[in-house]
């Protein structure tokens, strides 16, 4: 019998480590970028993590990935503190963001290591054994930082939207779909969807309290 029960909890040691470890573990998902964030504080820092896994393809087009901190708690991306990474470069660079409207920082590209302590880490990474046009061809994570006193004012609540624009800087006009729905083109339907994916905005709010 401790044999058995022995031989069982071995088996089941490698399901334990593999659940430990997911990407994913503790993440919300947000459908319409799909992806996977995780946002904590502590009394200095916010922390945000992202884990994008379906057509992450989008994340090095020139449009690029933005954050918008809205430290009154409003769905409002108007001159707040917005936060710009990646942003597109060839070759692609993940030492680099970029910051505007924050107080006393200076508008445009920080080094991710920067007197201010905002500091953004990611990986962008391509699957060798899945075809270019593959929705899980590309892998993206992230990890940024930024210090509270930035983002916030007397209260709790902030408001962060997640921004992908994928390959366009500007939005589709008002009613416009992607020329993507509407092309004559005979290519396959991989291609198709993530072309599609990689050609529009999408985005995402989050209401957060700082704890």
């Amino acid at each position: 019998m401790k044999l058995f029960r022995l031989t069982f909890l071995i088996l089941l040691m490698p399901l334990a480590t593999k659940a430990q470890t997911s990407p994913t573990q503790e993440m919300q998902y947000d459908p319409e970028n799909a992806l996977y964030w995780k946002i904590s504080n502590d009394s200095e820092n916010l922390y945000i993590k992202l884990y994008k896994d379906e057509y992450a393809q989008k994340i090095g087009q020139p449009g690029g990935v933005w954050f918008f901190f809205n430290p009154k708690g409003e769905k409002d991306t108007v001159a707040v503190p917005t936060l710009q990474y990646p942003i597109y470069k060839r070759p692609m660079n993940l030492e680099v963001m970029a910051v505007y409207h924050f107080k006393d920082i200076p508008d445009g590209e920080q080094p991710k290591y920067n007197p201010f302590g905002i500091l953004a880490e990611g990986i962008l990474k391509e699957r060798e054994d899945v075809s270019i046009w593959s929705k899980n061809h590309t892998i993206y994570s992230a990890s940024i930082t930024v210090p509270l006193h930035y983002i916030r004012t007397t209260g709790s609540k902030l408001a962060i939207q997640i921004l992908l624009k994928g390959r366009r800087k500007v939005p589709l006009p008002p009613g416009a779909v992607s020329p993507i729905l509407i092309s004559t083109s005979t290519a396959s339907k991989e291609v198709d969807d993530m072309l599609y994916a990689t050609d529009i905005w999408t985005h995402c709010w989050i209401d957060y309290e700082i704890m």
